[in-house]
């Protein structure tokens, strides 16, 4: 994805084509350029992004994977 955010950056850049998209359009298109972030942000302490989610999720089923074998351990 920044990939193409940087060459519509670049593309705004040259001549006229900043006046040729509507100005609504190129707000959010600023937005996305210069957004760091996306996420739910807690009290300024700290960003939940969907990085921060997939791994807790991982460490979750990771956690979970290795209670299930030990616990089959334990039977035999």
């Amino acid at each position: 994805m920044t990939c193409h955010l940087e060459t519509i950056k670049l593309w705004l850049k040259k001549g006229d084509n900043a006046k040729k998209v509507p100005s609504d359009e190129l707000n959010l298109v600023l937005h996305e350029i210069i957004a760091k972030d996306i996420g739910i942000r807690g009290s300024d302490i700290f960003t939940l992004t969907y990085d921060v989610v997939a791994a807790i999720l991982s460490l979750i089923v990771t956690f979970f994977v290795i209670c299930v074998q030990q616990t089959g351990a334990f039977r035999d």
